[in-house]
């Protein structure tokens, strides 16, 4: 994690890449939701996360950030710093708020296993 957070997530190869992402989201949508995890740091990686789930087998949880990405983008963009992040969350977008709501549920419930998955993951990339 430490290099992650020194070299940003583009700075990892595409193993380490998807477990800081995945880590990182895991950690700020728990402690609170999808909105504290994009208006913290973390949420400069919400482009990366839905190909992070992708790449460790969790369809519905790469599907239910893909749509939040989606969204953010039609709406104009995927706001790059927090403060922007922050007005987005804050807006009265009803369809943003409602796949902020749903990717909160997916993650927080388990709807898909995605701690074992990543372990899975590591697993499989570490004996090739």
């Amino acid at each position: 994690m430490d290099r992650g957070f020194r070299l940003g997530a583009n700075g990892l190869d595409s193993t380490e890449r998807t477990i800081y992402v995945i880590s990182n989201a895991d950690f700020e949508i728990c402690l609170g939701s999808v909105s504290g995890y994009l208006y913290n740091l973390a949420g400069d990686d919400i482009e990366l996360l839905a190909i992070a789930f992708e790449d460790i087998g969790c369809s519905l949880l790469a599907t239910r950030a893909r749509k939040l990405v989606n969204a953010m983008l039609a709406y104009g963009c995927v706001p790059s710093d927090r403060q922007s992040r922050g007005s987005l969350i804050q807006s009265d977008n009803a369809t943003i708020n409602r796949l902020i709501d749903e990717l909160t549920c997916a993650v927080q419930d388990r709807e898909e296993d995605f701690g074992q998955m990543l372990v899975d993951y590591f697993a499989s990339r570490r004996a090739a």
